[in-house]
């Protein structure tokens, strides 16, 4: 179980630099980043304003929203699977 967990921490800090990477890289990176931040905190809105009905619930506190304004809509499927692996 433990092993799960590292390896979650993993792949999302390898997604999370590997975007920031290539936002730099881009030609525009603060708009790239700017985008991916907002859609991130969209999805995040969606799913939270359609909890009652989906049964799908994301806890709202500062870890949740700022992964989701780091790593965007990455973020918010990690923390959709994160109940189903643990």
């Amino acid at each position: 179980m433990m092993f799960l967990k590292i390896a979650t921490i993993c792949i999302l800090s390898i997604t999370g630099l590997g975007m920031l990477i290539f936002g730099l890289r881009c030609g525009k990176p603060f708009k790239w980043l700017f985008v991916n931040a907002l859609l991130g905190i969209a999805s995040f809105a969606a799913i939270v304003a359609l909890r009652r009905f989906t049964g799908v619930s994301i806890p709202c506190n500062e870890w949740t929203v700022s992964s989701v304004l780091f790593l965007g809509v990455p973020a918010v499927c990690g923390l959709l699977l994160l109940p189903l692996i643990f």
